[in-house]
């Protein structure tokens, strides 16, 4: 199991070096807002994804200043219609964490 990690790893990396990955991240803990912010350091586009819009936008903005990209959804993913358009308004996602 441990050389699919690897292999997976190595995707992302690859994808993110080439910046054309987009990656949407569920940012509600510590964990998705610190992978938003390395991803979007090397490079990869990032679409926060959580409910609280004001968290959101703070994470958004310490990502732009630093240089990253970053768009803001606010999105509740009980919610089924509104995971539909976020996926129908995102365009390409290349990884999702």
């Amino acid at each position: 199991m441990g050389s699919g990690f690897a292999r997976m790893a190595d995707t992302i990396d690859d994808l993110v070096q080439t910046g054309r990955c987009h990656v949407v991240l569920l940012c509600s803990l510590d964990g998705g807002e610190a992978a938003a912010e390395k991803l979007a350091a090397e490079g990869a586009t990032v679409i926060l994804v959580a409910r609280r819009a004001h968290l959101l936008d703070a994470l958004a903005e310490r990502i732009d200043a630093a240089g990253g990209e970053a768009i803001a959804r606010p999105t509740d993913l009980r919610d089924l219609e509104a995971v539909d358009e976020l996926v129908a308004s995102s365009g390409l996602v290349d990884i999702l964490i």
